[in-house]
């Protein structure tokens, strides 16, 4: 769980770029310290989502030409609700605005995007977006995941919802349950067949992981960056990726 600047004085070249395990299949990042960020910068919250999005498509960019297959990214958290009225209407607006004019430039670089978290509660104007967005990219090869409106509790007791509306309606029976294991749950917790995330990072400081993937997050690696969001970029991820090519991966055994 070392910090960005613990590893600071490794060379990108320390990567052995040949060996597969090298490189995480999938990583995870909580993209924090937008608003730490506009303080430090004097502007506005908003500029810096702006400013956030704009590294989270230069991330995706060079994630993608490091031989990484997926990429979840946390871009609004259920607890994020409960921010200001203005806040959330106005990351709304940019959320919208964003996808109807931006994301098609990813969209053309062989990007998939799908959405992941409860979204009764974005604009169904929005949705749309997000559904066509979706579709229109289902070809697509790299695999971004957009955890929106998402909360790491709330996915996992949806699932048990569901798979307990299979054993009611004798679709599946008590002792099926005991023979499938853990891999039932997963299947309705992660219908995308979505590998867990080999890596982990979070940006600004702070070592936690804030509801977030919550069961796919068993055994990845963990890696804490104390730059703000819209200040990590390639080098940033370089780091994170060294480190994660240093670790052992025992998986308990």
């Amino acid at each position: 769980m070392n910090r960005s600047e613990r590893s600071s004085n490794h060379r990108e070249g320390d990567v052995i770029a040949d060996k597969k395990s090298a490189i995480p299949r999938h990583i995870a990042i909580i993209m924090d310290g937008n608003g730490r960020w506009a303080k430090k910068n004097g502007v506005s919250k908003i500029d810096a989502y702006k400013k956030g999005i704009d590294t989270a498509e230069n991330i995706v960019r060079a994630a993608k030409s490091r031989g990484v297959e997926f990429l979840t990214v946390y871009a609004f958290s259920m607890e994020n609700w409960q921010r200001s009225e203005d806040e959330v209407s106005s990351f709304m607006e940019l959320l919208h605005t964003y996808l109807y004019q931006e994301v098609e430039n990813i969209i053309n670089e062989d990007v998939k995007v799908i959405f992941i978290g409860d979204h009764s509660k974005i604009p169904e104007s929005t949705l749309k977006l997000m559904r066509d967005i979706e579709e229109k990219s289902k070809d697509n090869s790299f695999y971004l995941i957009v955890a929106l409106s998402y909360g790491g509790r709330q996915q996992i007791w949806h699932a048990s919802i569901e798979l307990s509306k299979y054993v009611i309606d004798n679709q599946l029976s008590v002792k099926d349950l005991d023979k499938l294991s853990i891999k039932v749950l997963d299947g309705f917790i992660n219908p995308y067949r979505i590998p867990d995330p080999d890596l982990f990072i979070r940006t600004g400081g702070d070592c936690r992981v804030s509801n977030f993937l919550l069961w796919q997050l068993a055994y990845s690696e963990l890696y804490f960056a104390d730059k703000l969001w819209p200040e990590f970029d390639d080098a940033d991820l370089s780091l994170a990726i060294q480190e994660y090519s240093r670790r052992d991966r025992r998986y308990g055994k």
